[in-house]
């Protein structure tokens, strides 16, 4: 298991300034936030100025200028090596006119790399699944994502005297079907029952034999909904 994520900054839309204070508000929800709800020790999250100066046990989050896949704000995955990695579209995220650190309830370029920096730490080689409810007749197991469901849901931290929005995610209750009601879900305590989502949330759920399928929340821009039955981000 990796003992670092790394940033690389390989976008020329963001000041080194704002993927600085990106970085320490990753860290920050990191160890206030996440690793205490989830019973984790809290990985650090570090900026690199080159790939060479990385150390071998971590993983990587590459922040680029322009989406590789259709649709994507970005994605985590592996190399047929084992590397694990992510990647953050910046200049397409700006290109539909979202903010690189904070703007209101929107996504920012900030929110994204949040989103991608806690779902390396659950589910790094994309390989987990959980047991849900079932849909369909057969479809039970449910991709172990802890920001998917809620994904348009941002909230802010507080870096260099400067709001940085990070991505909401959900707390361990959200995977189990017999979580009391009233239990808290997700951070922003947007979610009332497991294995629900907001309006632009989704979820990616697998058959018993081992299709999956993307379901996604009621205002799910239909844009982006091409490219989720493919790739888990």
């Amino acid at each position: 298991m990796f003992k670092t994520i790394a940033i690389i900054n390989n976008s020329t839309v963001l000041s080194a300034t704002d993927v600085s204070r990106m970085v320490t508000a990753c860290n920050t929800q990191v160890a206030r936030d996440v690793a205490p709800v989830w019973g984790r020790t809290a990985l650090p999250v570090r900026l690199y100025s080159n790939v060479n100066s990385i150390p071998k046990d971590s993983a990587i989050i590459y922040i680029v200028n322009n989406a590789d896949q259709a649709g994507a704000l970005g994605y985590h995955t592996e190399t047929w090596g084992g590397q694990v990695y992510g990647k953050v579209f910046a200049q397409t995220i700006m290109s539909y006119g979202l903010k690189p650190l904070f703007d209101g309830a929107n996504i920012t370029v900030a929110s994204v790399l949040s989103h991608e920096v806690l779902e390396l730490m659950f589910n790094p080689y994309v390989s987990l699944w959980a047991d849900g409810p079932t849909i369909d007749t057969d479809k039970n197991e449910y991709a172990y994502e802890v920001c998917d469901p809620v994904e348009a849901d941002v909230y802010t931290i507080m870096a260099s005297n400067t709001k940085v929005s990070v991505s909401n995610f959900v707390y361990p209750e959200w995977f189990d079907i017999a979580t009391p009601a009233g239990t808290r879900l997700d951070h922003l305590r947007k979610l009332t029952a497991p294995y629900t989502m907001t309006d632009y949330g989704y979820m990616v759920v697998r058959g018993n034999s081992g299709n999956e399928t993307a379901i996604f929340g009621k205002k799910y821009p239909l844009a982006l909904k091409k490219i989720h039955g493919y790739v888990q981000d």
